[in-house]
């Protein structure tokens, strides 16, 4: 039996109670999470309702601190122990093969050599929290259950030190829906497609300054382009270690997620 994860307690429980109130007014959303087995996770406040703006106006005001704190303490208790199911039944660590990884809050580094080139991408998990179809989530039947899931596809740059000199990408993944297996091209006989494109591309020496001359991949020949893409291509950047990167950082957003809220419960709880 699969964990529920942040996305289905959002967008299956919470959605179908929040739709059948008709979002008059009324009932607040703190009342619906109350009535509710499970709380109301992160994504589902600006994909139901739009924006924290509206909360803010809307939000039942409480007039003493501590019947505040104690329902942000049950929230808690009840949040960390859905994420804490999910991540168990997740299982083992996700690995991205051939490269050494490195974690420091937020950013996780990736590094690796080829010949004699020094190879880093460095990819920053905030603001890339989305949730998405889940397509391994069947019903009786064989049909789409309609499930989400939460993943995380945060852009990523890559540096390749060459010769005194390095090679600057900036890359962004490709939304989900952006990938038609009947419209990918054709290369040899068979289709494919990129998992990310190159955004930006430059060439510098020590740092990368302001000052930096860096073309933006929306002018750039196509040619040019795809002899960048064949560059990251043999040197392991491609979408099978995007798609494992993706995995990689959705599991490790998620533990963020969870010492985040565990931190909160510490300070809550004090007096």
């Amino acid at each position: 039996m699969k964990s529920v994860s942040r996305s289905a307690v959002a967008m299956q429980s919470s959605q179908q109670r929040i739709i059948g109130l008709g979002l008059t007014g009324q009932r607040n959303l703190s009342q619906v999470a109350a009535s509710s087995p499970f709380n109301v996770s992160r994504s589902l406040t600006q994909k139901l309702l739009g924006s924290s703006t509206y909360l803010s106006q809307k939000r039942f005001v409480q007039t003493k601190t501590s019947t505040g704190d104690t329902e942000m303490s049950d929230f808690l208790r009840n949040e960390i122990q859905a994420e804490k199911e999910s991540l168990k039944a997740t299982g083992k660590a996700v690995q991205v093969k051939g490269w050494d990884v490195q974690t420091e809050d937020a950013d996780i580094t990736f590094r690796k050599k080829y010949g004699s080139e020094e190879i880093k991408v460095v990819v920053n998990v905030n603001h890339a929290v989305d949730a998405e179809h889940d397509e391994d989530a069947t019903e009786q039947g064989g049909e789409e259950s309609g499930l989400t899931k939460m993943v995380c596809k945060p852009n990523f740059h890559v540096e390749i030190l060459k010769g005194g000199s390095t090679l600057w990408f900036n890359c962004a993944m490709s939304p989900t829906e952006d990938m038609d297996h009947d419209e990918a091209p054709e290369q040899g006989g068979e289709t494919y497609e990129d998992k990310f494109n190159i955004e930006e591309f430059s060439i510098y020496k020590g740092k990368l300054e302001d000052k930096t001359y860096v073309m933006s991949g929306e002018i750039m020949d196509g040619g040019f382009y795809d002899n960048l893409m064949n560059m990251l291509d043999e040197r392991g950047i491609n979408s099978d270690f995007v798609s494992e990167v993706t995995d990689f950082a959705t599991l490790y957003e998620q533990k963020l997620y969870v010492n985040l809220l565990e931190n909160l419960q510490d300070i809550v709880k004090k007096n």
